[in-house]
């Protein structure tokens, strides 16, 4: 008889977490396992890649009264009797003045999981394939043999609250990271859950990328054009990056910066921009749900963090080809080795421009770090039979 699967996230909108288990869920063996696949909210551009052999449950009603006014929530709420939903709301608008969104999401869980049921039917074994609310989740509102969670960050840098997790992360079989640095992460402030911290790197499916490039998509080239993927929060140091354009632009250079996503920082962002005198040179092109066509087009794909766990967007940019500048975060060196596969500079505007300068410059470490990418191989079989281990 096959066990029966279920894994959990919030949607499967443009995101590394999401990519990673649609590229997952396509290679799976559904000879063994019955999979269901619940969605918090169901959308995204991923949604239509559910492989056929998956049953998708959701979306569950109750986060939808989350997304719209306070005025229509309430009256919605009122006129179905959900009073529960009234008093969620008014708490939801109580923690917003919680800076850190991991925080705020953490701290919300407590009043929402009052008003969500318990999902229907039992599992052998439940993940949550993100951190917070999925993990959550399967911990308080699934019955299965066995849960397992995934951390998909560094949760120290994240700035999450440890004295709530604990107790979910008690009831958790496994704690799953993504990285070596986001394991050690673990470890080090978790010690007490040394024993179920295990390490299950993204699924990747290079066919599925290399076929998302053939999208066209108009951008306009410079001189030196840049492509960065991520969301917009201070984690991805992106008031580094506008400094070290504007330090390009005063050379002389026309260059065009595009950056992908979407998120807080915006309305900062837009200002440091207008400050810097680089409007026309640092593009915040919004949200896309496929990226791949812009790396395709770039001279480089640069990541400025200040901290990852395991970034999808590189290991895409590698799949790709493209020459990567990283900054010397905590886990870099679980991605990039300096002038072998990427170039990785210091944490700091200046250091970035001269980075970026010399790397565009140097094609023949170019074209040496894109040999050795080519040498890479992809291989989620190891990362498959990890999972299978602790599935069965």
């Amino acid at each position: 008889m096959r066990k029966k699967l279920l894994f959990v996230i919030n949607n499967l909108h443009c995101g590394g977490a999401e990519n990673s288990l649609i590229s997952l869920l396509q290679q799976l063996d559904y000879t063994k396992y019955e999979v269901d696949l619940l969605l918090f909210q169901k959308e995204g551009f991923f949604l239509k890649n559910v492989p056929q052999e998956v049953r998708v449950l959701g979306p569950i009603e109750e986060f939808t009264y989350f997304d719209g006014t306070f005025a229509k929530v309430i009256i919605k709420a009122f006129f179905r009797l959900r009073f529960d939903i009234i008093l969620t709301k008014f708490k939801f608008l109580s923690l917003k003045k919680i800076q850190n969104p991991a925080e705020r999401e953490q701290r919300f869980w407590y009043y929402l999981k009052i008003c969500l049921p318990k999902l229907k039917g039992n599992y052998d074994v439940a993940i949550g394939f993100l951190e917070k609310s999925p993990n959550y989740y399967i911990v308080d509102k699934v019955d299965a043999k066995r849960k397992m969670g995934f951390i998909r960050t560094d949760y120290e840098a994240m700035g999450m609250i440890q004295a709530i997790d604990e107790p979910y992360f008690e009831k958790l079989d496994y704690i799953l990271a993504n990285s070596p640095n986001a394991e050690n992460s673990l470890k080090k402030l978790f010690p007490q859950f040394i024993p179920k911290i295990r390490t299950i790197e993204n699924f990747f499916s290079p066919e599925t990328l290399h076929a998302m490039t053939d999208e066209k998509v108009t951008i306009q080239k410079g001189e030196l054009t840049l492509v960065s993927v991520g969301r917009l929060h201070p984690a991805k140091g992106y008031d580094l990056a506008v400094e070290a354009c504007k330090i390009i632009k005063e050379k002389g250079i026309d260059i065009k910066w595009y950056i992908i996503g979407e998120g807080g920082e915006r309305p900062e962002l837009e200002r440091l921009i207008q400050g810097n005198n680089v409007k026309g040179n640092f593009l915040l092109i919004g949200l896309k749900e496929n990226p791949h066509p812009y790396i395709k087009l770039a001279d480089l794909y640069v990541q400025t963090s200040r901290f990852e766990g395991k970034s999808r967007a590189i290991e895409e940019a590698k799949i790709h080809q493209k020459p990567i500048l990283i900054t010397n975060y905590p886990s870099a060196s679980d991605q990039i080795q300096h002038l072998q596969n990427g170039y990785i500079v210091e944490m700091n505007a200046n250091a970035i421009a001269n980075g970026i300068l010399h790397l565009h410059a140097d094609n023949e470490l170019k074209i040496k770090l894109i040999s050795n990418l080519q040498n890479t191989l992809v291989d989620n079989q190891k990362q498959l039979n990890v999972l299978y281990d602790l599935i069965d």
